[in-house]
Order: structure tokens, then C-alpha cells, then sequence
């Protein structure tokens, strides 16, 4: 039944920073139409609607577009350009001032009330130890200052600013409670791919937007996932403690091009694990998802019908899927029953998603081994049957998956782009 509701990200293609030109990284959001730079000095201004995947903008293709003839004309490149450029916590120039006027819209003028001369008031929510920072104190205060955003660190719950229009939350949970103490909330910016920590009915109640920051840490996520996987096949847990008592000799390994994966869920993290897998020619890939791409038949995975089939075939299960009440407990005791003390089970999607008792109980049985960055409760509770698996078996780290300088980087300027765009009246990235 699951299987016909079951939200997956969509593949995405992939655009690397380094593969975008140089130019285009270092353009500001919003400028004048007379001054935006083009690879020929008389390109005109075009294009309003988002580029598809295959039409990402290029230095020959000036991703901006009119959209007034006034005193304040301006230009954006929000929905044109690969989300992955480099633009709104880029340094603006002389000749691409940052200033914005919004639209006259309902969406444009969201917290219209909040704005005065210090620019419009964003609230970064900074008591809870959830999640990293957005980026450094100095560094946020610069980007907002050239952004004519006014920073409003928010310590405490019970300090929340009434004058914020924008929230910015990095994992804090974000209720009822806490909108009640913001009464001119427009815009909840949630910096990370992940929003279950938000009210969204809420959020809807009030009128309040929810926007995410999708995709900007699928690789690093699956980069782990892979050290993970080579980790536990290599042993490397019990080597410094062979090295530390002078034996020159190394436990049982094995080589992953051996091994059989499977992959629950094959949206942009599942198909950039397929990708890595691929290249290490891996046995065979599997994948189970309520949707299927020809991206990962290409690449040479098979869909298989059932979880239980995936779990007796494969060496290696990696969960990839988004969490839902639909996928919530997904990977059952049952199914983990199914694995073999060789086998290796990873999890960067959502803790939720896994059966955590039944997988502590398991995992200290010895019967599988397992990777994990994330959990059902975090930080992780002191009494968890998880903290007492020894390493051999379990390798675990506080869901830092994405936090790689890259990663972080796309984040914050992907938060700002996504709070800019808002203002303008064309929201990007909605979830509610």
C-alpha cells in the first residue's frame, strides 16, 4: 500500500562547482538588467521559466531575465540557474548592487511590516545543538549585510524577536509554541533537506511558507555511506588494536567488487550510491523504490518487487529513502533477521525508517554489522542499546554526513537564495 504513496527525491543531475564557470559563481541574485555581465557585450535579458536539468545555464547562456521597466529593474537568476552556483552569498560589485524591491505581490511583500533601513528581519535560531550552524557569525552577518538582511540571533525560545518575518531553523524544531511568538512570520527556511522537525500544519494554519534546502549534501551522505561499506569489508575497527598488541597480521577481508548491493529507495542519494558502487564493480546492484528511473537500469541495477527479496540477496543494504509515515519502520525486524553476520547495513536517510530496538538487539547478537548516521532520537539517548555495540559491528557517527565544507557552503547560500526568492514573490523550493 506504501508503495503508491512513498515520496522520493527525484534524480537530479549533477553539477559540480568547479564544472560551473567561474563568472557565473561569483554573480549576484539580483542586479540591474542594463549591467548584467554576458558573454557578449549586447546579449539581451530572457527567459522567466526554470531551465530544465540538460539546459543549465552557461556562460554563452545569461541566466537572468527582465522583470519590470521601472527605476528599480532588476534581474534574477533564482529559477534559471543550477541551484548549485555560488550566487547570493557572493560578494555583489559596484555594477550589481544587492538592493531588492519586491514584487507587488502577496508573496513579495511577506513581511513588508518587518523591513526598515537595517533590511528585512531574519531570525536564526541559535538554542538547540541540532544540527550544524548555518556558517560562521561573521561570515552570515557579511552575506546578510550585502543581502540587506538584518541577522536577529535568537538564544533563547521565550526571546523570539515578534518582529521577525523570516525563521531560519538548522534542525531546531519549529511548533506551535514558537510561531505563536511570531506574529509576523512570513517565511519558515528550513536549512536542510529534511523538515519533520517543522509543523507544517501549523506553518499552513498561519499562513507561513516552508522551504527546504533539497539535495545539497547528496554527495557527501554517500561518500559515508561507501567509507562505511569499505570500513566494515576491510575490518579497519580492529586494526589499531591488532597494530597496538604487535600482531603484523590482519583480520578477514573482503573486497567489495564481490559483493551484492541493495539499495531501498533509488532517488538523488540512491542513484548517486549506485554511481560509486558502479565504479568499485560491484557484483550486482538492487534497487526497491515506489518509482523507477531508467538512470539506475543504466547504470546496471535490477528493481526487484519485494524488500524480503532484496534483503536475501544482497550483501550490502543501504537505506536511501525518505522518511514518511508510510516508510516509517519500513526496515523491520523480520527483514533484518534475514541478514548474515557478513553482510553490512548502512543508514543515512532517517532513523525512523529502521526498526531501532529490534536493530540494538540484533547488532549485539552479533548477527550483522551495520554503519549509521542518523537515528530515531537524536542526539542519541545515553541509555540506547546502540552505544553498548562494539565498534567491530557497529560504526556510528552523530549525523554528520553532511557536513562536508562543500555541503555546508551550497546550504547557506542555498537558504539565502531560497529567503531572497521569497521576497521577490517567486518561492523557491516550497514544501508548505
Amino acid at each position: 500500500k506504501w508503495r503508491s504513496k512513498w515520496p522520493t527525491a527525484p534524480a537530479s543531475a549533477k553539477t559540480s562547482l568547479a564544472e560551473q564557470p567561474r563568472r557565473m559563481a561569483s554573480a549576484p541574485v539580483l542586479a540591474k538588467a542594463t549591467t548584467v555581465p554576458t558573454a557578449s557585450a549586447s546579449a539581451s535579458v530572457v527567459a522567466s521559466a526554470p531551465a530544465p536539468a540538460d539546459k543549465i545555464p552557461t556562460a554563452r547562456e545569461p541566466a537572468v531575465e527582465t522583470l519590470e521597466q521601472s527605476a528599480y529593474e532588476q534581474t534574477s537568476a533564482l529559477q534559471s540557474i543550477d541551484p548549485a552556483i555560488r550566487v547570493a552569498t557572493a560578494e555583489p560589485t559596484p555594477e550589481q548592487p544587492a538592493s531588492i524591491k519586491p514584487h507587488e505581490t502577496a508573496a513579495g511583500n511577506a513581511g513588508a511590516g518587518a523591513r526598515n533601513t537595517e533590511g528585512l528581519k531574519v531570525a536564526l535560531l541559535n538554542f538547540d545543538t541540532v544540527g550544524a550552524p548555518l556558517a560562521d557569525k561573521t561570515e552570515i552577518d557579511q552575506v546578510f549585510k550585502w543581502r540587506e538582511l538584518k541577522p536577529l540571533w535568537v538564544d533563547k525560545a521565550e526571546d523570539f524577536p515578534r518582529d521577525a518575518a523570516v525563521l531560519v531553523t538548522t534542525g531546531t524544531p519549529v511548533g506551535s509554541e514558537l510561531l505563536a511568538k511570531a506574529p509576523e512570520l512570513k517565511l519558515v527556511a528550513v536549512a536542510s533537506d529534511g523538515y519533520d522537525h517543522v509543523d507544517l500544519g501549523a506553518c499552513k494554519a498561519r499562513g507561513i511558507s516552508v522551504v527546504n534546502v533539497p539535495g545539497y549534501s547528496t554527495d557527501a551522505a554517500a561518500e559515508l555511506a561507501l567509507g562505511f561499506v569499505l570500513a566494515h569489508l576491510r575490518n579497519l575497527a580492529a586494526r589499531p588494536k591488532a597494530l597496538d598488541e604487535g600482531f603484523w597480521t590482519c583480520p578477514s577481508q573482503d573486497s567489495l567488487s564481490s559483493k551484492t548491493v541493495g539499495l531501498i529507495g533509488v532517488g538523488s542519494l540512491g542513484l548517486r550510491l549506485a554511481e560509486l558502487f558502479n565504479a568499485f564493480n560491484v557484483k550486482a546492484l538492487h534497487g526497491y523504490s515506489p518509482t523507477q528511473t531508467a538512470a539506475f537500469t543504466e547504470l546496471g541495477g535490477t528493481y526487484l518487487v519485494s524488500l524480503e527479496d532484496l534483503f536475501k540477496r544482497s550483501d550490502v543494504v543501504c537505506v536511501c529513502c525518505s522518511f514518511s509515515p508510510e516508510t516509517r519502520g519500513l526496515v523491520s525486524k523480520d527483514l533484518l533477521e534475514l541478514l548474515l553476520p557478513t553482510s553490512v547495513l548502512v543508514n543515512l536517510a532517517h532513523g525512523g525508517v529502521v526498526d531501532e530496538d529490534a536493530l540494538g538487539r540484533l547488532l549485539m547478537q552479533g548477527r550483522f554489522r551495520a554503519g549509521l548516521d542518523v537515528f530515531a532520537t537524536e542526539p542519541l539517548p545515553a541509555n540506547s542499546s546502540l552505544r553498548r555495540v562494539p565498534a567491530e559491528t557497529l560504526l556510528a557517527t552523530p549525523h554528520t554526513g553532511y557536513q562536508t565544507v562543500e555541503s555546508l557552503d551550497k546550504r547557506f547560500d542555498a537558504t539565502v537564495k531560497n529567503i531572497l526568492a521569497f521576497q521577490l514573490g517567486r518561492p523557491l523550493n516550497c514544501v508548505a
